[in-house]
């Protein structure tokens, strides 16, 4: 595993958004949405970023696709780091990142056909000629399951996965080498979501694409990836190959997403409630941040922030207690 190419890669990541205090006298505080996450993603690979709602994994996909700007750390695509690039290399980067977003029809102009929307990439980023343009746009419908008459037709007029599939055609008009697909099956019905996701993997098999899946669904992660990431108010607390992590989770946040996940068959297992809700990015508790709804919480992690702990190879998480959950 250590031999294969790392494609992209994050150091010390982070993301902050000032608030302005309400009162006169009040301190200015900021809303850490990601704090000094590190990640690398091997070439051809799915790593699989799963947390509850707010807890930065779509940020972490907008820094990485350099859509917002992190506050600190770096990123390296290819063992080079971003910031050392010239305009010319990182605007050809930029094109080889895309993203899949949640929503189809909100990233999708309803007043404009499906060819156009497709189309209008080729233009700005390619030299291809109109007929060359509209045999890719013809192509990468196919590619995805749609036949080339859907190029005529609007947002519209399609149904939820037919519009899931066109925003796959667009991130991959391009031919990217890495694309993020931000909840982008979350929305839905689950026989659809079967399809997209199985659409995914062909793609990747047939394009060597590398993926960063962003989903709060730990089950539909578990699915798709090779690796998974699993955060918490902007902490990545857990981290390592995918069947590891969730057949022996280390972290109690990992567990309880787990317990979370229905049975179909088997014995049924104990479902671990967490209680309270999650603080506040703006105000994020001192010391380990999942301490507030911990059934293990100690003096220590009311005070001092773990460091990462190897549970075994490739499998590292942040817990006081990781010899005890």
């Amino acid at each position: 595993m250590s031999n294969v190419e790392v494609l992209i890669e994050a150091r010390d990541l982070c993301k902050y958004y000032p608030v302005k205090a309400k009162k006169i006298f009040e301190k200015n505080k900021k809303v850490r949405a990601v704090e000094k996450l590190n990640l690398s993603i091997r070439k051809g690979s799915t790593f699989g970023l799963v947390g509850e709602s707010g807890c930065g994994k779509s940020t972490t996909g907008q820094m990485l696709s350099e859509i917002v700007s992190a506050t600190q750390g770096e990123i390296l695509y290819q063992d080079k780091p971003l910031r050392e690039m010239n305009r010319m290399e990182r605007a050809a980067v930029r094109k080889k990142i895309q993203m899949v977003f949640q929503d189809p029809y909100s990233s999708l102009n309803p007043k404009r056909t499906i060819e156009w929307t497709l189309e209008e990439p080729l233009k700005s980023c390619t030299k291809l000629g109109k007929k060359e343009r509209k045999q890719k746009v013809q192509e990468i419908l196919k590619i995805v399951g749609l036949d080339e008459s859907y190029g005529q037709r609007y947002p519209g007029e399609l149904s939820g996965g037919q519009r899931q599939r066109v925003s796959i055609a667009a991130a991959l008009i391009l031919d990217p080498e890495f694309v993020i697909a931000d909840e982008s099956v979350s929305a839905l019905d689950v026989s659809v979501q079967a399809q997209i996701l199985n659409l995914l993997q062909k793609l990747q098999k047939e394009k060597g694409l590398t993926y960063l899946f962003i989903s709060h669904d730990l089950n539909v992660v578990q699915y798709m990836s090779d690796e998974i990431g699993v955060m918490y108010l902007g902490h990545l607390v857990e981290l390592g190959d995918a069947q590891e992590v969730c057949s022996h989770p280390a972290h109690p946040y990992t567990k309880a997403l787990l317990s979370a996940i229905p049975e179909v068959e088997g014995v049924r297992k104990e479902r671990i409630v967490l209680e309270g809700e999650v603080p506040s990015p703006a105000n994020v508790p001192e010391g380990c941040p999942f301490h507030t709804r911990c059934k293990e919480a100690q003096e220590r992690c009311r005070k001092e922030y773990p460091a990462p702990r190897k549970v075994k190879e490739g499998h590292v998480v942040c817990c006081h207690n990781v010899a005890k959950v």
